[in-house]
């Protein structure tokens, strides 16, 4: 029971917290081909925006979630508008990974100056303490983190294979020239799929808040590892999000107790340098052909 309470649990929250970064960024590869970096400040700013929006002007808790969703939603459409839809179908991938970079820097920057730049705790959860079930002990929120993780995994893979915008979706990630000649817009399609990692990266945010500090680290900490974990998954593989992030989440959390914290970088790059060696488009990815 030892390792289920130190590496098993722990290991499974952490890394459905990477697969819901992990699901952000692949539906944004998987349509435009570009990796969103300013995912992190996404992230970031759904909690914060909750935080200013009930300490600030008194909103309602459940209206400010609301309102913090469709505010990160509208951040993201103008980054696609500004940082990445020029760039779509371009060899060169320097220019859009400056440019979001830039557009993150920004968020951080703007994210900063509220509360005087500190760490903020987010009391808006459904309980942190943990709960004794035998000799397991499990808190609420690492429950909502898990059970969020799948259902918004299974939602957004439904919505990408069973309903017509999905399948619009997945013409334009297959083939933009030809859905571009049966009348489906690629710019249409790059901002639904901006849209619907919005909403994943505010509930990211929403679930992560409470066992981590609303700060600059909230995001950037877990894009780096949810970038990993969609490595491993296969990058724009929406079905490789879940084994990724777990796999990840599991072999750091035994890491972390067997091995120590400082460990963990190590094993970060390890495992990111491994995917790449052995199977380069991850487990679930496709290898791209090359045009001769």
């Amino acid at each position: 029971m030892r390792f289920v309470n130190e590496v098993m649990w722990p290991g499974l929250v952490s890394g459905s917290l990477y697969a819901l970064v992990a699901l952000g960024i692949n539906v944004v590869e998987r349509v435009t081909k570009l990796v969103n970096f300013a995912h992190a400040q996404l992230i970031l700013w759904a909690p914060l925006s909750v935080l200013l929006l009930t300490r600030q002007f008194h909103v309602p808790a459940a209206i400010a979630f609301f309102l913090a969703t469709g505010f990160v939603v509208g951040l993201a459409l103008a980054e696609e508008r500004i940082a990445m839809r020029p760039f779509v179908g371009r060899s060169n991938a320097m220019p859009w990974v400056l440019s979001t970079l830039a557009i993150g820097l920004l968020l951080e920057r703007a994210a900063s100056y509220q509360f005087g730049g500190q760490p903020q705790s987010f009391p808006h959860n459904v309980g942190t303490r943990a709960v004794s079930w035998g000799e397991l002990r499990i808190a609420p929120s690492e429950v909502a983190v898990v059970s969020t993780a799948l259902t918004a995994v299974v939602a957004v893979g439904l919505l990408m294979t069973h309903t017509a915008v999905g399948k619009r979706l997945a013409a334009v990630a297959d083939d933009p020239d030809g859905a571009t000649s049966v009348g489906i817009s690629a710019a249409t399609a790059s901002r639904v799929a901006a849209a619907i990692a919005a909403v994943v990266a505010a509930i990211t945010g929403f679930i992560a808040a409470p066992t981590q500090q609303v700060g600059s680290a909230l995001g950037l900490g877990l894009l780096f590892n949810g970038f990993v974990a969609a490595a491993i998954g296969g990058i724009g593989s929406l079905k490789g999000t879940l084994p990724g992030g777990l796999l990840l989440g599991l072999l750091l959390s035994w890491a972390n107790a067997n091995l120590g914290p400082r460990t963990l970088n190590s094993i970060l790059f390890g495992a990111l340098l491994v995917v790449y060696l052995i199977r380069p488009q991850g487990l679930f990815g496709t290898r791209a052909l090359r045009s001769v």
